[in-house]
């Protein structure tokens, strides 16, 4: 989808005109935005629970109904986007409304990310891999057709028994990596800062410290935040060893996730400098990424120079 129709997609949401939702099992239901927006369809199947899966949350008509509770996750249909970091969340949220009522999970078209989210919800259910949760969906609902990037994320989801933390390498990387197509579309289409995505709140805090800065010696890098890589060789998220020790051998080079510290300027590139004493410490670029001088480069980039501090 191009960048001009998700402009219009947040100035003026269209709702598609059939009401379309199928029943995956008992309390749980899966459709598109009308269905979603259908009060008598909400009463016809008893919702307690809707989980919106969208650009937009829901209208106040919707949000007013008493009795109602919701979950919103604001993400596009594409590729490099983050559904992976809320399935746990929306685990919980499902399960809860099975118990009490019946849910409604939806995206626009109810096709890819609300799909994809049921698919994760019926993996830890039932303790199934991705695709026997995609034939129990499918044999519901037979045109649900997650992107090929959320389908690399239900993977990861079941090859890591459901469990995320920020102390995985290929789970730091892949957080970092999830907001490029952010980032450029609210460049191109809303002109937008990047001062909003930050990790501080990702970062485990016992977190033994990395990096500090040479100059004044205050602690710049957790090794929680650091996205390590092997010289010449580009890391990859979804490759099962980047887990390994083995991987991380350069040392011309470090890549971190952003802190709130590098992202408080209103810049889409620039230095970096230690919060403290103000030295430069490398830079960062949130569009074309940053090189490592052994070839590696990494969008978005967050670069550290190792002479500039000490580790």
């Amino acid at each position: 989808m191009e960048v001009e129709n998700y402009t219009k997609r947040e100035s003026v949401p269209l709702i598609p005109v059939t009401n379309d939702y199928s029943k995956i099992e008992e309390g749980l239901f899966l459709g598109n935005l009308q269905a979603a927006t259908n009060v008598d369809t909400l009463k016809l199947l008893q919702i307690s629970h809707i989980v919106t899966v969208e650009l937009n949350p829901l209208p106040p008509a919707i949000y007013n109904i008493p009795g109602l509770q919701f979950m919103y996750v604001n993400v596009y249909d594409m590729a490099n986007e983050d559904l992976l970091s809320h399935f746990p969340k929306v685990n919980e949220f499902i399960s809860d409304g099975q118990e009490k009522g019946n849910v409604l999970v939806h995206c626009y078209h109810g096709v890819s990310r609300s799909a994809c989210i049921v698919v994760a919800y019926l993996m830890k259910k039932y303790d199934i891999d991705v695709d026997s949760a995609l034939e129990r969906v499918k044999t519901k609902r037979n045109d649900i057709k997650p992107n090929s990037g959320f389908i690399c994320q239900l993977h990861y989801f079941r090859n890591f028994d459901f469990l995320l933390s920020i102390k995985n390498p290929s789970y730091r990387l892949f957080r970092l990596i999830s907001t490029k197509a952010r980032e450029q579309l609210k460049k191109k289409a809303f002109n937008g800062h990047t001062s909003d995505i930050i990790f501080e709140n990702f970062l485990v805090k016992d977190s033994t410290p990395y990096a500090k800065c040479r100059s004044c010696r205050v602690v710049l890098l957790y090794e929680d935040s650091v996205i390590l890589h092997r010289k010449g060789e580009m890391p990859k998220w979804n490759c099962p060893k980047y887990n390994k020790d083995e991987i991380f051998s350069c040392k011309l080079g470090i890549f971190s996730l952003p802190y709130k510290w590098m992202t408080d300027i209103n810049d889409l590139q620039g230095k970096l400098r230690c919060y403290n004493c103000s030295q430069k410490i490398g830079s960062f670029n949130w569009i074309e990424g940053h090189a490592c001088p052994c070839s590696v480069a990494i969008t978005p980039g967050f670069f550290i120079t190792p002479s500039k501090v000490d580790l």
